[in-house]
This record gives C-alpha cells, structure tokens and sequence, in this order.
C-alpha cells in the first residue's frame, strides 16, 4: 500500500505531513516533488519539464499550501484520488 493512502474508508484519500509537504514544495517546488506526494504524477512531470513554470507555478503552490495549513486539524494534509484538497 502506498505511503499515507488509507484504504477501506468509503471515500479513498491521501494523507501527506504538512511539514514534508510545506519543505518539499519550499526546496523541490521546481522539480514538482509536492505534486507527486499529492498523486498527480502528470502535473508532477510537466512541472518537471517547464521548471514549475519558471518558479511562478511553484510560488503559487507554496502559498496556497501555507494558507491551508490552518485550515486543517492535525498533522496531516488530505488529498482525494484526483489530487485535489479535501477540507
């Protein structure tokens, strides 16, 4: 089973610290490390190809996922099968 994929729940998910998710985009945003984490691995591998956009992309994925970091309870961030933020 992969890492933080919690299996058996109706409604699958992806768990990801949000300390590893806040430093790998931070230090990997570029290389799109933090859209791999989320499972978008084609979003990941374009973000490889065009270097996040020239940093643009990653900038604003860094500062949404700091805004996000009040808004969830606990240690985790969740992400749904597609990648996208559940709140």
């Amino acid at each position: 089973m992969p890492y933080g994929v919690n299996a058996g729940s109706p409604g699958q998910y992806r768990e990801v610290s949000k300390i590893l998710y806040v430093l790998m985009c931070f230090f990997f945003g570029n290389l799109g490390v933090h859209r791999f984490l989320r499972g978008q691995v084609g979003l990941g591998i374009l973000m490889i190809l065009t270097l996040g956009c020239v940093g643009i992309w990653t900038l604003v994925d860094f500062i949404i996922s700091l805004v996000k970091l009040g808004s969830y309870q606990g240690d985790n961030f969740l992400f749904d099968q597609n990648g996208a933020w559940v709140s």
